[in-house]
């Protein structure tokens, strides 16, 4: 098991912090590009929405966090 020094551990943290970010913002990228696929926003899938919406909390709750 790695023993961490403080600045390793702080370290290691923001770089997880910035790859999940990284990944929710990917993900929401990609929900964004499926809703633009419909003329109708009013056809878009429910769980399209749901799924956006969470991707936002998570990401909300992440900038939140490292305040």
């Amino acid at each position: 098991m790695k023993r961490y020094n403080l600045i390793e551990l702080e370290r290691d943290l923001a770089e997880g912090y910035r790859n999940l970010m990284g990944k929710y913002r990917r993900n929401l990228l990609e929900i964004d590009a499926a809703m633009a696929e419909f003329i109708d926003q009013r056809a878009v899938p429910p769980d399209l929405l749901h799924a956006r919406k969470s991707i936002l909390q998570k990401i909300t709750e992440l900038e939140n966090y490292n305040r």
